[in-house]
């Protein structure tokens, strides 16, 4: 889900776009130019927030539109993707592919956990498993709640389930992913069993399935 400010300013900075290229040629001095110039700063720095992976569309895009132009040039081409990519905002497709590249890179270090898991080495599959765990439960909670930045692993799944994201059931087996991050982080590798990485393991690709997919 991509902030309500990062979309309003995206919306801000279209109109202002259109203030900036409508502005009679006798009144395009240099305080214009410099004006365009910051635009395409701020522009550049919004799509950028809004959309991390740099070989998403909308970053590639926005590389051509940067290239050697004129300054109204960049604005016209930098506007135009804005409100390409406002409109999907609004959509929800970016906040669905922004979930699908973060799923997919949460399966890949999930992969190594197994991998560490399939030879024996426990704690090295209990630290991987339990820091997806938890960046899965917290990607989730910002996404379809929001809020509780900083706030303990265990305080964000029991929101998650008074806001009725996750069940009863999914709340139990969150719990053993939560004990699993938390004996991982104190390297208490003692408390630590082949079984509650297991456990961790499932079910974090069950919480990116239902979620973040």
């Amino acid at each position: 889900m991509i902030e309500k400010k990062l979309r309003d300013k995206i919306a801000q900075l279209i109109a202002r776009a259109e203030v900036y290229v409508d502005r009679p040629t006798g009144g395009r001095d240099e305080r214009w130019m410099a004006d365009g110039n910051a635009w395409v700063a701020e522009a550049i720095n919004v799509v950028e927030l809004a959309v991390p992976n740099p070989l998403q569309p909308y970053r590639r895009r926005l590389f051509a539109a940067t290239l050697p132009l004129t300054a109204i040039e960049c604005v016209y081409g930098i506007s135009s993707l804005l409100r390409s990519l406002l409109e999907d905002i609004d959509l929800g497709l970016v906040s669905t592919l922004s979930n699908a590249i973060r799923a997919e890179t949460f399966d890949n270090f999930l992969d190594q956990a197994v991998a560490y898991r399939d030879r024996g080495y426990k704690d090295q599959a209990g630290v991987i498993a339990g820091v997806v765990f938890e960046d899965t439960v917290r990607k989730i909670h910002a996404d379809k709640v929001g809020g509780l930045k900083g706030q303990p692993l265990e305080d964000v799944i029991n929101d998650l389930a008074r806001k009725d994201v996750i069940t009863a059931e999914r709340v139990k087996q969150a719990k053993v992913g939560a004990h699993v991050r938390n004996r991982a982080s104190r390297a208490d590798w003692a408390e630590l069993s082949m079984e509650g990485v297991d456990d961790t393991i499932k079910i974090t690709k069950l919480l990116i399935s239902e979620h973040l997919t």
